[in-house]
C-alpha cells in the first residue's frame, strides 16, 4: 500500500522526485567534504557521522517538499540505497577483498542503519500531508 502511494506521487510530480534526491544530495555532500576536513576518519567515527548526515537529509527532504513529503523522503532514502548498493558492486570487491567477513556484514547492517535515521528523522518530522493508512501528517 505504501510502495503504491509512493508510486503514485512519483508518476504524479517526477520533478519534485528528481528536485526531492537533488536536496538531500544537496545537505549530504556538504557534510561529507567537512567530516574529510575535519580528519573524522575513524572507523565508528565516520559511520556516527554518516548517519546523522543522513538523518539530517531525510529531515530537511520531508520540510522543504511539504505537500509529499513522506513520500518523497522515501525517494531520497530509496536513491540511497541505489547508490550504496552501485558502490558495492562497482568497487566493493576493492575495499572488501581482503576483510574478513564480520567487515563486510557491519557494513552492510551500517547502512541499513543510515537509511533508517534518514526514514525516521523525515517521516517524524511532520513534513508533509500523507495517503499512508495511520499516518498523521498535516492536511
Amino acid at each position: 500500500m505504501v510502495l503504491i502511494a509512493v508510486l503514485a506521487d512519483v508518476k504524479a510530480h517526477p520533478w519534485l522526485a528528481l528536485r526531492a534526491i537533488a536536496t538531500g544530495m544537496m545537505v549530504a555532500i556538504p557534510l561529507r567534504i567537512l567530516r574529510e576536513q575535519l580528519g573524522i576518519d575513524g572507523r565508528m567515527s565516520f559511520w556516527i557521522w554518516q548517519m546523522a548526515a543522513l538523518a539530517l537529509a531525510g529531515l530537511v527532504v520531508a520540510r522543504t517538499h511539504r505537500q509529499h513529503g513522506n513520500a518523497l523522503t522515501l525517494v531520497f532514502a530509496a536513491y540511497f540505497v541505489f547508490a550504496r548498493a552501485w558502490l558495492i558492486v562497482t568497487h566493493g570487491w576493492h575495499f572488501w577483498s581482503s576483510a574478513p567477513w564480520w567487515e563486510i556484514a557491519m557494513d552492510l547492517g551500517l547502512t541499513g542503519l543510515c537509511v533508517v535515521c534518514c526514514l525516521w528523522a523525515g517521516l517524524t518530522s511532520g513534513g508533509g500531508e500523507s495517503r499512508f493508512p495511520g499516518s498523521r501528517g498535516r492536511r
